[in-house]
């Protein structure tokens, strides 16, 4: 089974670690972070908060959207249901 990974500040993960979530990082270096997990055949998910994605490179942003594993889901308040859609549809190959 993959794992979950999340990248964000303190009060972000707070919420995913009492869920049970293992691999939780609270960084200001959410690009070195990012690019570990990017390349971990364990992580199915990269759940990332929007101040982190913000934090990121043009360049990681790009790679971060055309991964297909492991997905990455920006969580923040500009998301939108079509969005998290997308990100689902482009994981499983099915439209929820």
């Amino acid at each position: 089974m993959k794992e979950i990974a999340i990248i964000g500040d303190a009060q972000f993960a707070l919420g995913f670690r009492l869920a049970g979530v293992r691999k939780v990082f609270e960084t200001e270096d959410a690009e070195k972070v990012l690019e570990e997990l990017l390349e971990d055949t364990a992580v199915g998910l990269v759940i990332i908060s929007e101040k982190a994605k913000d934090s990121l490179s043009y360049k990681m942003q790009m790679k971060m959207e055309k991964i297909i594993s492991p997905v990455t889901v920006v969580v923040g308040r500009t998301g939108s249901d079509d969005d998290l859609r997308r990100m689902i549809k482009k994981s499983i190959g099915v439209d929820m």
